[in-house]
């Protein structure tokens, strides 16, 4: 756009220069005219006649609705991007059967893969990348790091901190996972205990607050070595420059719900940090603390003295990281950010919409209460990786709560150049919306069940090969850029889901099934307000 702007400038210019000579207009005129006419032709053309009448894409069914300059993109605003798509897709008459189209502001044509297959080349291709505004706007808290690197970069990047996510490495973790569940578990006793309503036997507590403190001091103990208190101390330090900027409730005021979620994608960011925007720059601050942080955490490490006589996978990641010596330190400091609010967020999400779904199936609940007591023999049992993985059921649960629940319901990719995706002509810039709750919940995908919480469905007996990556089931992506930190999230998740459901009985007075408007916008899938259950301590762990 801004490259069409300039080359509309120069030619109404150039007829500046040359046009006086044949009319009574000044050159200042002439100028302006020119400019105002080609901008005027520029946006006829481009919202009103090529998505119509010349697009390679205008006969790709779409949903219903929509305005002819705003297209859907009014809709969109304040919606969790992913899932009001998978809504839009049950109203479409006669389907594509790989893609559909809407249009967004002024023309923007958008594609949102159906298929599994169209999924699975958009994602495997490195053709798609994920859009610059999309970049821009993520990287505040993200981090310039891995998720957000494309091409070379992101080759160079993956390369060098893969050794801090092996298999083994993860496994190293789960005493520390177990260390920081157990202080949880013995908080939550506490308040449970310490709650004089007598009218009721269960106490009303905001699990999303704690998924939120314990993920926190997991990433801060397996990433850093260190302790960054966000059970014992929530209100102030390191977790309250995160937890402030995820709002339980969203962006309510609606200055900073603009500013956060729709200013981003129009404005660039190299102007956005000059305006006097309060919530806006409040971030900027809070990303400059996190920074300054990581960089403490970084320069403290004495690679001198790091025991290697045990094998690499004995140290944190950051350790990991440092000790191979190949990456630069402002690299490492952006990547640190980047898997501290990566693994924040979506990790916090996703356990608490394994609580709401547990909560709202007590048979199920029930059942993996079971299967945990059964292995774990008492709490006071320390947690390894081999008794994880003989909870067979807890991985069908877990499992299937990420595939109903995906913590980034949808993502973003733009065609860097015309292509072709199933015989489908693309047109360069086109932007696509990956919509993993889509996927995830496709019947054709799952079978007619494919919106209910069915973990069985995940049993090694009935389970087909492949699903995992052939764009059926796309919560941690697939191809070049998958989730190099999927064993990481797992593991953590498991323990923490081992922990409560092994100690605590949850229900759910609220809605077995939240709509759209429960939900708060974001990059994360989160219940708005939280998740508010009702806790009491299960029967006596026999």
């Amino acid at each position: 756009m801004l490259k069409t702007v300039i080359l509309e400038g120069l030619a109404a210019f150039g007829a500046a220069r040359l046009l006086p000579h044949y009319t009574s207009f000044s050159p200042y005129q002439i100028f302006f005219l020119a400019f105002a006419l080609q901008l005027v032709g520029h946006f006829v053309y481009a919202v009103l006649i090529y998505p119509y009448w010349i697009s390679p894409l205008r006969n790709i069914p779409g949903p219903p609705g929509g305005t002819l300059l705003y297209g859907h993109g009014v809709e969109e605003i304040g919606k969790s991007a992913g899932i009001i798509q998978h809504l839009w897709l049950k109203n479409i008459k006669n389907p594509d059967p790989n893609f559909f189209r809407y249009l967004g502001f002024f023309g923007q044509e958008k594609l949102v893969p159906i298929s599994a297959e169209a999924s699975r080349l958009v994602l495997t291709d490195p053709t798609f990348e994920l859009p610059g505004w999309f970049r821009e706007g993520a990287k505040t808290l993200l981090g310039d790091g891995l998720v957000l690197a494309e091409g070379d970069a992101h080759k160079y990047l993956r390369k060098r901190v893969a050794p801090a996510f092996t298999p083994a490495q993860i496994r190293h973790f789960i005493p520390d996972f177990w260390n920081k569940c157990t202080i949880m578990n013995q908080m939550i006793t506490d308040i449970i205990k310490s709650d004089k309503d007598d009218s009721k036997d269960t106490t009303t507590i905001n699990m999303l607050d704690w998924t939120n403190r314990v993920t926190f001091d997991m990433i801060g103990k397996t990433a850093f070595g260190a302790e960054f208190e966000g059970l014992p101390n929530p209100d102030k330090g390191f977790y309250d420059v995160f937890n402030r900027n995820y709002p339980p409730d969203g962006f309510t005021h609606p200055l900073d719900a603009i500013c956060m979620n729709v200013l981003p994608i129009f404005v660039p960011h190299g102007i956005l940090n000059y305006l006097p925007l309060p919530r806006y720059q409040a971030q900027l601050r809070d990303r400059e603390v996190i920074r300054s942080r990581c960089i403490e955490l970084i320069r403290n490490i004495d690679v001198s003295k790091i025991d290697k006589s045990e094998g690499v996978n004995q140290q944190d990641l950051l350790t990991v990281m440092v000790s191979g010596g190949e990456i630069e330190e402002d690299v490492m400091i952006e990547n640190m950010m980047t898997f501290i609010a990566a693994g924040f967020g979506t990790n916090a999400a996703s356990l608490v919409w394994a609580l709401h779904a547990l909560a709202t199936h007590p048979e199920i609940q029930t059942r993996l209460r079971k299967e945990i007591r059964e292995k774990l023999k008492t709490p006071d049992t320390p947690l390894t990786s081999s008794l994880m993985d003989s909870m067979k059921y807890l991985h069908c649960v877990v499992m299937e709560n990420t595939r109903l629940y995906p913590s980034i319901p949808g993502s973003w990719r733009q065609a860097m150049k015309s292509t072709t995706v199933l015989g489908l002509q693309i047109p360069k810039d086109t932007q696509f919306v990956m919509s993993s709750y889509l996927a995830n919940r496709s019947e054709k995908n799952w079978g007619p069940d494919s919106e209910e919480f069915n973990p069985d469905r995940w049993a090694e007996a009935t389970m087909k090969k492949g699903v995992e990556h052939n764009g059926q089931f796309l919560t941690y992506s697939v191809g070049h850029k998958s989730c190099i930190g999927k064993e990481y999230s797992l593991r953590a998740m498991k323990s923490v889901i081992i922990a409560l459901i092994g100690t605590f009985e949850f229900t759910f007075e609220g809605k077995k099934k939240f709509e759209m408007e429960d939900l708060v916008a974001g990059l994360t899938m989160r219940p708005r307000g939280g998740l508010k259950c009702e806790v009491k301590l299960a029967s006596p762990w026999v």
